[in-house]
C-alpha cells in the first residue's frame, strides 16, 4: 500500500493544479467497482466507460469508427479543451492545412494508441485511468493540445486473452510461473480474429481493423503517435529512442525528438526508482508497426513497452523476486503517455514546424518517380487501390514517353517507353516520404542486426514491372476508360477467362461452388476472337446443360466480381489445342481441408484461413490435428498444412494420410510445414545437394559470446526478396510468368529434385533484395522453393517460403490459388 501511495504523489504532480470535477463523471475504480489493477476490465466495459465519459464531459468526443471481425466496436476519443472540442473540425482543417504549407494551426495532435496485442492487457487496462485523467485535469493542462485514444486496437484479441484468464485464473492470483493463469494456450490474445498481427498490417491493410483505423488516423494526421505494448514479465520498461537501424528517410527532428521525449519520461521513472531502457532491440525499419508507419507519416512515432504480456496474468514473481502486478503496469503506462502529452504540449511550436517541414520539403531518396507498367492484369488495379488507401497520388502515363530507370525486373538500369495506361507516382505530393518507403527497389540498411523483414517493394509484392526513375516525370494523361467488354453474347460455345489475378480466382472459387462446371488449357491456343494463354479457364455450354439459366447466372457472376468474359462459338481451334482436347483439363472442384491445432503456428493458420474466407470466400472444413480422423479423407480432395511441428500426428495417421494421397489427394505444404513430410513414405523431399558442402574453414576464430546475435546473421535470412526463376509451363506459374519475386524468411530451399517439377530456382546471379547473410545466400544456391511432387495418383506441393506471409504478397496469394484449382 505504502507503494502505491508513493506512486499516486509522484504522477499527481504531471497535474499538480486544484481541478473541479464534474459531478457526474466518474473514475474508472467508481465506475467499474474495483481499483484499477484488481481485475482486468472486460472490453464491453471499456466500452462502457468510455461511454460515460463522453456522455459527461464537455472536453470529449467519442466515435465508433468501425467493427473487427467479431463484431466488436472500435472506438476513437478525442480530448481537449471545451472550447477546442467544440470548434474541433476547424482545428482539425487547420492542422491537416499545414500539410500543404498552411501555418494557421496552434494546436498539437498526439494519438495514444492501446492494445494492438490483445494479451498485453495491461496497456488496454491502462486507457480508461489515462482517459479520466486527461478530462478531470484543469482546462490549462489541454490548451493548444489535442489528445486522441484508440483504447483497444484489438478487441478480439484483448477479449480472447482476458476471458481466458477470468475463466482460469485463481480467486487470489498465484504469483508462480507454473500456474495455470500464466500460461495462455494457442491462439493467445496477441491477434485478432484471423490470427493476424496487426502491429504488422499498419501499410499493408489486409484486416479490417487495419483498414477501418487507418480511415480516421488519416483524418487526423498526429505530430505524436505512441504505441502501447508489452513485452517478457521480467524486462524493464522500454520506450524511445529506438534503436538503430532507422530507416534513412527519418528526418533529424524524428530522432532528436524521440529522445527529448525519452528524457522527460526517464525523469519520471528515475523519481520513482523504476527500471528502463532505450535505443535497443526495437528499431524504425519496417514500415508496417504502428511507430514506423505513423514515422513516415510525418509523426513522432514511438513504440513503449512495459514488462507483463500474456504471461504476467494479475500478479507474477520476476526474477529480482519482486511481483509485477497489473497495478504497477496501469501506473507505468500512465506515467509514459501522461508525461508524452505533456512534453508534446511544452514543444508544441516545435512540432507544428517540424511537420510543417516534413511535408513541405524535398523528397528525400534518390528516386523521384516510380512508372509501373500496366500488364492488363488486374494486380495494378489492386495496387492502386493499396495507393488510394494510403492517400498517395498517381496518374496515368496518357502516352508513349521513353524513360531511363531502374528496372525491377533485371536490377539494372534500363530504358522504357511507356503505354498511356501505366501509371506514374510522383514524388511531388505530399505523401512523397510513404511513397518512396514503399516502391523504391531497395532499403538502405543501417545496421542488418534488424528486428523484422528487409525488404517490401510494392511493385514486387504484386510481380509488376516497374522502373524507378531520379526525376519527376509528369502523369498528364487521362484515366483509361472502363476496361470491361462489350455484353458477351448469349448462346456461344464456350465462355473463357483469362486467369491472373486474385479476382478471377474468387470469380471461380464462387463457380465452383454454385456447381459450374470448368476446364482449364494446360497449353495455348487460339480462336477466331484472339489467343488465349494456358491457364485460361474454360466455361462450356455443353458441360453445364444442368444450369437451367446457364448464361445469365454466369453473366451475373462475372459482372459481380468485375470480370471479363471471352467466347467462341466453335471448339476447333485455330491453333493449339481444340477445346475437347485432354490438354483442357477437367477442373475437379477441390474440398478443402485446413489442418490447425497446438502444433500448427497460429500465425500460419490464420493466414490459410484469411485466404479462403476473405480472398477466395471459399468453403472449408478446418480440423485439429489432434482430432484427425483420417478415415474421413475421402470426404476431401485437399488438405492444407500451416506452417508448424505436426508433433502431435502418429505414425499411423502419416501412413494412411500418404496412402490418401497415392489414391489421388493433393497436400498443399506451406513454410516449414515440409519438415514433418520428411520421414513419410513417399512424401518427403530429398535433402542431397548435386554440389556437396563447401569445407569448414579451419582458420575460423572460436566465436565470442558477447558476439552470437551478429554471429549468427551469416546464416539468417530476416526478410529478403529473391527473383526466381519459374518454369511457365506448369500450372503453379499460371498468370503469373516465367518471374517471380518470393519473400524469403529463412534458407527454405531445396536442392533440385531429381523425381518432382522443380517449379521455381534461385542461381547466384538472380538479385536479392535485402539482407540476406552470406552463407544463407550460399545454401539457396541453385535451389527450389517451389516444388510439385506426384505420388501415385495425387500430390504435394511444397510452398517452402510460405506465400501467404502476413498476407499481403499478392502474388503469393495468387500462387497458392493456382496450387488450388489446377
Amino acid at each position: 500500500m505504502m507503494r502505491s501511495y508513493i506512486h499516486g504523489l509522484i504522477l499527481l504532480a504531471l497535474y499538480s493544479v486544484p481541478f473541479t470535477l464534474s459531478s457526474q463523471l466518474q473514475s474508472p475504480d467508481e465506475f467499474l467497482g474495483f481499483e484499477k489493477g484488481e481485475k482486468f476490465i472486460f472490453h464491453h466495459d471499456i466500452v462502457r466507460y468510455f461511454e460515460h465519459c463522453a456522455a459527461n464531459s464537455d472536453r470529449m468526443i467519442l466515435q465508433e469508427y468501425g467493427k473487427t471481425y467479431q463484431g466488436r466496436p472500435l472506438l476513437h476519443a478525442t480530448i481537449g479543451q471545451a472550447n477546442d472540442i467544440t470548434n474541433i473540425d476547424e482545428i482539425r482543417a487547420k492542422h491537416l492545412e499545414s500539410m500543404e504549407g498552411g501555418s494557421s494551426t496552434q494546436h498539437a495532435v498526439v494519438w495514444l494508441s492501446y492494445g494492438v496485442h490483445g494479451n498485453e492487457a495491461g496497456a488496454t487496462n491502462s486507457s480508461p485511468h489515462v482517459l479520466y485523467q486527461l478530462l478531470s485535469g484543469p482546462e490549462s493542462d489541454l490548451e493548444d493540445i489535442i489528445v486522441l485514444i484508440d483504447p483497444s486496437l484489438n478487441p478480439d484479441g484483448y477479449s480472447r486473452y482476458t476471458n481466458w484468464y477470468n475463466d482460469n485464473g485463481n480467486n487470489l492470483p498465484n504469483h508462480s510461473h507454473e500456474a495455470l493463469e500464466h500460461n495462455e494456450p494457442s491462439p493467445s490474445g496477441r491477434v485478432n480474429h484471423y490470427r493476424h498481427d496487426l502491429n504488422r498490417d499498419w501499410a499493408w491493410l489486409t484486416q479490417v481493423e487495419s483498414q477501418q483505423r487507418l480511415r480516421i488516423y488519416h483524418s487526423w494526421m498526429p505530430h505524436v503517435h505512441v504505441d502501447v505494448h508489452e513485452q517478457g514479465h521480467n524486462s524493464p520498461y522500454y520506450f524511445a529512442p529506438a534503436a538503430i537501424p532507422y530507416h534513412e528517410y527519418i528526418t533529424d527532428f524524428q530522432k532528436d525528438f524521440q529522445t527529448t521525449i525519452g528524457k522527460k519520461n526517464a525523469a519520471a521513472f528515475d523519481a520513482n526508482g523504476w527500471l528502463y531502457f532505450t535505443k535497443e532491440v526495437f528499431d524504425l525499419l519496417y514500415p508496417s508497426y504502428g511507430d514506423t508507419y505513423p514515422t513516415f507519416n510525418g509523426s513522432i512515432g514511438m513504440t513503449y513497452e512495459q514488462a507483463g504480456h500474456g504471461q504476467a496474468g494479475l500478479a507474477i514473481q520476476m526474477e529480482n523476486g519482486h511481483d509485477l502486478t497489473l497495478h504497477d503496469r496501469i501506473v507505468h503506462h500512465w506515467t509514459t503517455t501522461l508525461e508524452t502529452v505533456k512534453t508534446a504540449r511544452t514543444n508544441k511550436d516545435l512540432l507544428i514546424d517540424a511537420f510543417r517541414q516534413f511535408y513541405n520539403s524535398p523528397a528525400p531518396g534518390q528516386y523521384k518517380s516510380y512508372v509501373i507498367a500496366d500488364d492488363g492484369s488486374e494486380r495494378l488495379k489492386h495496387l492502386c487501390g493499396l495507393l488510394e488507401n494510403h492517400g498517395i497520388e498517381y496518374g496515368y502515363a496518357g502516352g508513349a514517353k521513353p524513360i531511363s530507370g531502374f528496372s525491377y525486373r533485371s536490377g539494372k538500369q534500363e530504358r522504357y517507353t511507356t503505354t498511356s495506361s501505366d501509371i506514374i507516382i510522383s514524388t511531388d505530393q505530399s505523401k512523397r516520404v510513404l511513397a518512396q518507403v514503399l516502391l523504391d527497389p531497395q532499403v538502405k540498411l543501417q545496421d542488418s542486426l534488424t528486428y523484422d523483414i528487409t525488404a517490401w517493394s510494392l511493385p514486387k509484392a504484386y510481380g509488376l514491372d516497374a522502373y524507378a526513375v531520379t526525376s519527376i516525370i509528369s502523369a498528364d494523361g487521362s484515366a483509361p476508360s472502363d476496361s470491361r467488354m462489350a455484353r458477351t453474347p448469349s448462346g456461344q460455345y464456350a465462355y473463357f477467362l483469362r486467369w491472373n489475378s486474385l479476382q478471377d480466382a474468387a470469380f471461380v472459387a464462387r463457380l465452383q461452388d454454385d456447381d459450374f462446371k470448368l476446364r482449364v488449357s494446360n497449353s495455348a491456343f487460339s480462336t477466331d476472337h484472339g489467343s488465349f494463354p494456358a491457364g485460361t479457364v474454360i466455361i462450356l455450354k455443353g458441360e453445364n446443360f444442368h444450369k437451367e439459366d446457364f448464361f445469365q447466372e454466369l453473366i451475373d457472376l462475372a459482372d459481380e466480381h468485375d470480370v471479363d468474359l471471352e467466347y467462341t462459338e466453335s471448339g476447333f481451334s485455330q491453333s493449339g489445342p481444340d477445346l475437347g482436347s485432354s490438354q483442357m483439363s477437367f477442373m475437379t472442384r477441390p474440398k478443402v481441408m485446413i489442418l490447425n491445432g497446438d502444433d500448427v503456428y497460429a500465425y500460419s493458420f490464420g493466414e490459410v484461413w484469411h485466404f479462403f474466407e476473405q480472398t477466395l470466400q471459399y468453403p472449408v472444413t478446418v480440423t485439429r490435428t489432434d482430432q484427425l480422423q483420417t478415415h474421413l479423407l475421402e470426404d476431401y480432395t485437399t488438405i492444407v498444412m500451416p506452417e508448424g511441428r505436426y508433433g502431435d500426428i502418429s505414425t499411423d495417421q502419416w501412413d494412411q494420410i500418404s496412402a490418401w494421397v497415392r489414391r489421388g489427394g493433393k497436400i498443399i505444404s506451406l513454410g516449414n510445414s515440409h519438415y514433418a513430410l520428411r520421414s513419410v513414405s513417399g512424401l518427403g523431399l530429398s535433402t542431397d545437394s548435386a554440389e556437396g558442402d563447401d569445407a569448414p574453414d579451419g582458420d575460423k576464430l572460436p566465436p565470442k559470446y558477447g558476439n552470437q546475435e551478429r554471429d549468427y546473421l551469416p546464416y539468417a535470412i530476416p526478410g529478403a526478396i529473391f527473383h526466381l526463376t519459374l518454369d511457365e509451363t506448369h500450372p503453379l506459374t499460371y498468370g503469373i510468368g516465367s518471374q517471380y519475386y518470393a519473400l524469403v524468411t529463412g534458407t527454405t530451399g531445396y536442392p533440385l529434385q531429381d523425381n518432382a517439377w522443380n517449379v521455381s530456382r534461385w542461381t547466384e546471379d538472380q538479385p536479392v533484395y535485402g539482407y540476406a547473410g552470406k552463407e544463407a545466400v550460399a545454401q539457396m544456391k541453385n535451389t527450389s522453393i517451389h516444388i510439385s511432387n506426384n505420388y501415385g495418383r495425387g500430390q504435394v506441393i511444397y510452398l517452402t517460403e510460405n506465400p501467404l506471409f502476413r498476407s499481403f504478397w499478392y502474388n503469393g496469394k495468387l500462387l497458392v490459388a493456382n496450387a488450388l484449382f489446377f
